[in-house]
């Protein structure tokens, strides 16, 4: 994002990963979550599971 925008990469974001349903998920995140250095919302569409979280970190954003 910095190569394209320093603006645009300073700016506050929440970093989502879908298809949290799916094996293995859990590893996926912690590897995400490692190699970006920032914590990472597990989300499904399938399931439901982290879309109120998501949804309600996006208000708080836009709210500010």
């Amino acid at each position: 994002l910095a190569h394209y925008s320093e603006e645009l990469a300073a700016r506050e974001e929440i970093v989502a990963m879908t298809k949290s349903e799916l094996p293995g998920a859990k590893e996926t995140l912690d590897a995400f979550e490692a190699a970006i250095g920032k914590k990472v919302l597990s989300i499904s569409a399938v399931t439901g599971q982290g879309l109120n979280i998501l949804v309600h970190r996006i208000a708080e954003m836009l709210g500010r």
